[in-house]
C-alpha cells in the first residue's frame, strides 16, 4: 500500500537495464509497486492493453519457453 502512495506522489521506479522492447515501444515493470509501464512520447507511464492496443511481442523470457 505504502509503495503505491509513493508511486502516485513521487512517480515510478524505473530500473533501465530491465528495460526492453516490444517491437513497439519500450517496457518495464516498476521496481517500487510491479506495474507494467511502457514508453511513448510522452514518456513513461502505466501501461494499459486498451490504450496501447498494437501487435506487440511478448517478453523475450516468454518468447524463449514457448
Amino acid at each position: 500500500m505504502f509503495t503505491k502512495l509513493l508511486c502516485t506522489t513521487k512517480g515510478h521506479l524505473i530500473n533501465r537495464h530491465r528495460v526492453w522492447h516490444d517491437s513497439v515501444d519500450y517496457r518495464t515493470t516498476c521496481d517500487r509497486c510491479g506495474k507494467e509501464m511502457v514508453r511513448d512520447a510522452a514518456g513513461w507511464m502505466e501501461f494499459a492493453e486498451d490504450e496501447h492496443a498494437a501487435e506487440r511481442l511478448p517478453h523475450p523470457r516468454e518468447r524463449r519457453q514457448g
